[in-house]
C-alpha cells in the first residue's frame, strides 16, 4: 500500500476533524434530505478518517 506516501495519517486526521467540526458547528449540507442523514454522514466521515489515519500510522516506517 504505497499511495500518498507520508501523508495518510495527516489526511485521515483532517477528514476526522472535518466530520467532527461539521457536526459541532451544525453545518447542515445533508439536512435538506433528512436530519438523520446529516448525523450519519458526519459519523461516516469520522470513521473513514480514523481508518485512513490508523492505516497511515501502521505502515509508517520509523525514521532512523
Amino acid at each position: 500500500m504505497n499511495f500518498l506516501p507520508g501523508m495518510k495519517t495527516y489526511i485521515g486526521i483532517g477528514i476526522t476533524l472535518f466530520g467532527t467540526i461539521a457536526q459541532a458547528v451544525g453545518w447542515d449540507w445533508w439536512a435538506a434530505m433528512s436530519g438523520d442523514i446529516e448525523s450519519i454522514a458526519n459519523q461516516v466521515l469520522q470513521v473513514i478518517g480514523l481508518v485512513v489515519a490508523t492505516v497511515g500510522r501502521a505502515v509508517a516506517k520509523p525514521k532512523a
